[in-house]
C-alpha cells in the first residue's frame, strides 16, 4: 500500500507539473511568470499550491490588466475621434 501511495503521489506530481508547464506556455503574462516561478522550484508542493491558489490569483491579475488596457485603448480611440470632429 505504501508503494502504491508513493507511486500515486509521483504520478500526481508529474501530472501537476505538466499542467503548470502548459499554463506557462499559454497563460497571460502573470500566469506565465507565476507558473515559471513554481516550476523553477522543482518542488511538487509548490507546484500543487500554484494550481490550487496561485493560478487563480495570477489569472485575475491578467484579467484586470487586460481590462485596464482595453479601457485605455477605448478612451484613446474616443479622444482621437473627438479631435477629428
Amino acid at each position: 500500500r505504501d508503494k502504491a501511495s508513493e507511486q500515486n503521489e509521483q504520478e500526481r506530481a508529474a501530472e501537476n507539473r505538466k499542467r503548470v508547464e502548459m499554463l506557462a506556455a499559454v497563460g497571460g503574462p502573470e500566469v506565465q511568470r507565476a507558473a515559471q516561478a513554481a516550476l523553477a522550484t522543482g518542488d511538487a508542493k509548490v507546484i500543487a499550491e500554484f494550481l490550487e491558489k496561485g493560478y487563480l490569483l495570477a489569472a485575475q491579475k491578467d484579467a484586470e490588466d487586460r481590462a485596464a488596457h482595453e479601457k485605455a485603448q477605448k478612451e484613446a480611440a474616443e479622444a482621437a475621434e473627438k479631435l477629428r470632429e
